[in-house]
């Protein structure tokens, strides 16, 4: 029998961070079924929540099974205005969100480096940095 080690409050947190996350893309998926189109089944995720201009935007990065497969990138959550006294109904949409033209990028070598491609791809459409992000591994 292998003894079991104790989980520390650090990765506690990290776990119950990325299952938070999974919990948000599975929600984003079941209200754009679309998305699951363009992320072949059996792809590795990784996730990042950003804030920009009082906005949240969820990325999802992935990458197929196949083993010469890159990751490619894409905006999977919906972007809500988090200003105070904003609501979703209410709150003003950044440009790419009405047109429906959400950012994407392809072929990078780590999940880290395509999310960081997304951010700088929307960071540039907005002609603003973020003011904040987490990020997850895969």
């Amino acid at each position: 029998m292998t003894a079991q080690r104790d989980i520390d409050p650090a990765e506690a947190a990290q776990i119950t961070e990325r299952i938070g996350q999974t919990f948000d893309f599975v929600r984003d998926a079941i209200a754009n079924p679309r998305m699951l189109e363009e992320i072949p089944n059996g792809s590795t995720l990784g996730f990042r929540d950003i804030l920009i201009e009082d906005q949240h935007v969820r990325l999802t990065a992935y990458r197929p099974k196949q083993p010469d497969a890159q990751w490619d990138a894409r905006v999977s959550g919906p972007v809500v205005d988090t200003s105070p006294g904003q609501s979703i109904e209410t709150g003003r949409q950044l440009p790419w969100v009405a047109t429906g033209r959400y950012p994407t990028v392809a072929g990078y070598e780590t999940a880290e480096a395509a999310l960081d491609a997304l951010e700088a791809a929307i960071s540039a459409t907005e002609q603003t940095e973020p003011k904040t992000r987490r990020a997850v591994g895969a």
